[in-house]
């Protein structure tokens, strides 16, 4: 009936056939076509890119788990074949290579966490930020010698440098235990609580000394995050 009679729009306007009207409603359907292809692509590679940015967390946590892990080994090391020796008794010098290589491994483990979202992976941050506290504390006990605060006070005050390096490392130690202590429902991991209580301890013991020196500006404490 269309292909005879065909339709009309307004007066004076062109006269459509069928052919017309198949013709137009093929461009539409057409036009749809493409368009859903293109969200549908558009959906693919926004899915696609979050998967790939999940698997990179993912081995960059890996990764830096690993790191983690020998810088316990390294600390295990100092304690146990070492016995914790301090400068004094440490003759050969490998005790305080063992804490070295804790440091290292902890910096190693820091710069790969830098690839992570902390918030979704709270409980490996605050095991590398803990960790870091507690190995900066047993570097300065290995200097302090077990000695009390106005001993270690003037030992500091004799050399300026290690002192600045001291306050640095101070300021870096307090810092993350800041962090730790501030983290939101820091109770949900109790596997960690006694590790960063007994940091916390070794904090507020080895960094209880303030020489009087001054810090360099361009040697400000900087935070790891």
């Amino acid at each position: 009936m269309i292909g005879s009679l065909g339709f009309f729009n307004v007066k004076g306007a062109s006269y459509y056939t069928e052919g017309d009207l198949l013709t137009l409603l093929g461009i539409v359907f057409a036009f749809l076509s493409v368009v859903g292809t293109g969200i549908y692509l558009w959906i693919s590679k926004a899915v696609r890119e979050d998967i790939e940015k999940e698997r990179k967390q993912e081995r960059a946590v890996a990764k830096s788990e690993i790191f983690v892990v020998m810088g316990k080994i390294s600390m295990k090391l100092y304690r146990t074949l070492y016995k914790e020796a301090t400068q004094s008794k440490d003759k050969t010098g490998k005790g305080k290579e063992q804490i070295d290589e804790s440091l290292y491994f902890i910096g190693k483990a820091i710069d790969k966490f830098k690839e992570v979202s902390v918030t979704e992976y709270p409980r490996e941050y605050l095991v590398i930020k803990n960790n870091l506290a507690y190995y900066l504390a047993r570097k300065w006990d290995y200097y302090r010698e077990r000695e009390g605060d106005d001993v270690f006070r003037e030992l500091l005050e004799k050399n300026t440098d290690q002192a600045q390096a001291y306050l640095i490392d101070k300021n870096l130690a307090e810092n993350c235990m800041i962090e730790i202590k501030g983290t939101k429902d820091l109770e949900k991991f109790p596997d960690i609580l006694k590790n960063i209580v007994d940091t916390e301890l070794w904090v507020k013991r080895i960094f209880s000394v303030e020489p009087k020196v001054e810090l360099p500006k361009k040697a400000a404490p900087r935070r790891h995050n």
